[in-house]
């Protein structure tokens, strides 16, 4: 498989997004609002904003696909690249709901990335050649990375690791 192919798999990136789940779930295990806004020192982003963050990313996945997005774009805004910091004074979505949201979006990204075929993975998106599945890996990936961030927060928020 050549390197501009890999990735352009409906299965191998579902997979990617359900390894991701895992991880969030485990590391938001038992977490409450007040601990997701806990702040990590001397720089990061607290586990509200991180959350919030790949939510927003999956609100762009969804609108990339046609679904119908889950958010407004003023809950959006809240959590996009270079947003303001969420602290436990400014405004913030409760943690409850957005792990119900993410949940929810889970199941709806799942069926529609399954109904995707090899051909509408490999359509070029970009002047780059990007294609439709090298643009779900990199955010599967992107979504990735801030996974692993949330098992920072649940330190930070006193409880052990849980990977």
């Amino acid at each position: 498989m050549s390197e501009t192919k890999a990735f352009q798999n409906s299965a191998a990136v579902i997979n990617i997004f359900k390894t991701n789940q895992i991880v969030i779930r485990k590391n938001t295990k038992d977490m409450t609002h007040e601990h997701s806004l806990m702040q990590i020192e001397p720089a990061g982003n607290c586990l509200n904003w991180i959350l919030g963050h790949i939510l927003s990313s999956r609100n762009g996945i969804f609108k990339y696909l046609g679904l119908e997005p889950f958010w407004s774009n003023e809950d959006e805004e809240l959590y996009t690249r270079g947003s303001a910091a969420i602290t436990k004074d400014s405004k913030s979505l409760k943690l409850e709901d957005m792990l119900a949201t993410y949940e929810q979006s889970q199941e709806i990204l799942e069926i529609a990335v399954k109904k995707l075929s090899d051909d509408d993975l490999n359509v070029e998106i970009d002047e780059k050649g990007t294609t439709v599945g090298q643009k779900l890996a990199f955010l599967a990936w992107h979504e990735g990375y801030h996974a692993g961030q949330t098992a920072i927060s649940r330190r930070v928020a006193g409880f052990k690791g849980a990977i």
